[in-house]
């Protein structure tokens, strides 16, 4: 059996990069030397107009068994929350645990749990405390303000940001 160029070109085998390889930048020397050292993939190459099979030969192409399908209401969903039925033809709402109150006195956080719906944290950190230390009212200056919180202990002032 002969073989011509273009059906040698189909048969060749092509590299695949290997993480080595990708580690050290590609085909310098250093990782040629690693990718020496690794194992490589190699997989056989098609041509753009080769209709491949994707269906493994052992498997039969149709289902002998249709899938089981079992229908579940929204309500077991969306596990353990509280849904109420829509009224005046709104969407219905589920309920969320109130607000904490934030007094920017005390601790770090501040939090509210409720047994259906969970437990909600905000940090207890008035806006006049971070406009008075000098920072932002976004959350940039909310977490350096946090940040400062956690590693020294205390409520910054405006001097410890100088």
């Amino acid at each position: 059996m002969s073989y011509t160029r273009k059906s040698r070109r189909k048969d060749r085998k092509i590299k695949t990069q290997t993480t080595a390889e990708r580690r050290r930048g590609g085909n310098s020397p250093a990782a040629r030397r690693a990718a020496a050292n690794a194992n490589v993939r190699v997989r056989p190459t098609a041509s753009r107009y080769t209709k491949v099979d994707s269906t493994p030969k052992n498997r039969p192409t149709s289902p002998t068994t249709k899938p089981k399908v079992t229908k579940t209401s929204p309500s077991e969903l969306r596990g353990d929350k509280k849904v109420t039925k829509p009224r005046n033809g709104k969407p219905a709402k589920t309920s969320v645990p109130k607000r904490p109150r934030v007094t920017g006195k005390g601790s770090r956080n501040v939090s509210t749990t409720n047994p259906n719906t969970g437990k909600r944290t905000l940090a207890n950190v008035t806006r006049e405390q971070l406009i008075k230390a000098g920072l932002t009212t976004g959350p940039k200056g909310l977490r350096k303000y946090l940040n400062f919180m956690d590693r020294k202990g205390r409520r910054p002032t405006a001097k410890d940001f100088k």
